[in-house]
């Protein structure tokens, strides 16, 4: 039913939480059923040599990432 991406989980956050998550990611915002004003920031963090990387970047998520790809 849901194809190659998997069932959908939810994910239930709190004040002050942060998600990290990489450009391939599956994601849906839900509604706020609360009272309360939901804000949320976006940061896109890019390579300085971007335009050059970005096709190879779909396949090789760590890419832009040299730093992050040296500790996994």
């Amino acid at each position: 039913m849901y194809g190659v991406v998997g069932e959908p989980e939810q994910i239930l956050l709190s004040r002050g939480d942060v998600v990290f998550a990489l450009h391939k990611t599956g994601h849906r915002g839900g509604p706020n059923y609360s009272n309360d004003l939901r804000r949320m920031v976006y940061f896109r963090v890019s390579h300085v040599h971007h335009g050059q990387l970005k096709l190879q970047s779909l396949n090789d998520i760590w890419v832009e990432f040299q730093g992050i790809r040296d500790v996994l």
